[in-house]
């Protein structure tokens, strides 16, 4: 018995794009060109699976649907020189702004009480608009083609370029409110994982050879050797996604607009932002919240147990092998310090995946 999984649907319309752009160009001093810019950019009948089901489950299968749409706008900011004997490069910030939703519902079943219930809790399908600002900016440093001694057709320190490239991108906003998708009423989009930086480098030389031209180029990606932790790569698992947001000491800015009964069980109150991680080298020490000493089961000699006071802080407690003391403030403040207390995903292979990189090459044109 083999059962069908999904069904095309030849009936489905072409995704449809409408992009407008309105701009302006400056020239500044016969050396800059400034370009201001704004886009809008409209795009329907995407395709949305929708899954059908009968009431007995032998039929069950997804069909693609026109259900899904996105528009994205915003303004872009240019300045660029490209002329110059011995600098170039351009400037750019870009404020983005995405929104995107789905039609109908995601799921049709034969049972129309299950259907009933599913269409009662549904989920809004509209994802509100969210800012995705961006940078970059180039610098080259170049050397003329006529520059120092020659010997023969060949100049040593003619043509040499030098480039780096910056990037920035703001963090993504999400919501987290608490493990296995818990959600707390007024609370939305409180989360924003770290900001992207990057910097690469190239260094280039030409050469004349006969009637074409050589290059002898180095790239170097992620020049600085910037850590960067993965939210899709190291936290493919749930169970690490959600050991680490729970280890972090969030802002009670975070869970604004709530009550403190209402905060979610595992909350320290601390500055640590989503995308923070415990270095290398540093042990790992967990620091678990209880209300009383009371509560904690299966106690370690390794943790730290932080008993809330009510008042917004509270006490950091240790257990001895025998009972419960208060931890030593130097120990405790040199746990918060390296923030040994954060839990890094057990996958090490996938928590950085942006190591620095050398590629050297030779490329010819005639």
């Amino acid at each position: 018995f083999s059962q069908t999984a999904a069904i095309g649907n030849p009936n489905h319309p072409m995704p449809k794009t409408v992009a407008y752009e309105i701009g302006y160009e400056h020239n500044l001093f016969d050396q800059f060109l400034v370009r201001l810019a704004g886009f809008y950019r409209d795009v329907s009948n995407q395709p949305r699976s929708i899954n059908y089901r009968s009431i007995d489950n032998l039929v069950d299968y997804d069909i693609a649907f026109p259900y899904n749409y996105e528009d994205n706008r915003g303004f872009e900011v240019t300045l660029t020189k490209n002329r110059g004997r011995w600098v170039r490069g351009f400037l750019n910030y870009t404020f983005l702004v995405r929104k995107e939703g789905n039609f109908a519902y995601g799921q049709q079943l034969e049972n129309r009480v299950e259907q009933s219930r599913f269409e009662e809790n549904a989920r809004n399908t509209l994802f509100r608009p969210q800012p995705e600002p961006f940078a970059r900016a180039n610098v080259e440093f170049l050397t003329p083609t006529d520059f120092g001694p020659q010997t023969g057709s060949f100049r040593p320190l003619a043509d040499w370029r030098l480039s780096f490239l910056g990037e920035w991108r703001s963090g993504d906003i999400f919501t987290y409110a608490g493990g296995g998708g818990a959600e707390i009423v007024g609370i939305r989009d409180n989360m924003q994982w770290r900001d992207y930086w990057n910097l690469d480098l190239r260094v280039s030389k030409n050469f004349a050879i006969g009637n074409g031209r050589a290059q002898v180029f180095a790239d170097i990606n992620n020049v600085l050797n910037l850590k960067r932790l993965q939210r899709h790569g190291a936290m493919a698992l749930s169970f690490n996604f959600e050991r680490y947001m729970e280890s972090l000491h969030h802002s009670r800015d975070t869970f604004s607009g709530i009550e403190d009964s209402e905060l979610p069980s595992y909350l320290i109150v601390g500055d640590d932002r989503p995308g923070d991680f415990r270095d290398d080298g540093v042990e790992y020490v967990p620091i678990e919240p209880f209300p009383s000493l009371d509560r904690v089961t299966n106690a370690n000699t390794r943790a730290l147990y932080f008993i809330r006071d009510g008042e917004g802080g509270g006490t950091y407690y240790q257990y001895n092998g025998s009972d419960f003391v208060v931890a030593d403030e130097g120990k405790v403040s040199q746990v918060l310090d390296d923030k040994a207390y954060i839990y890094n995903p057990v996958v090490d292979s996938f928590r950085f995946l942006n190591p620095r990189n050398v590629y050297f090459g030779v490329r010819f044109t005639f």
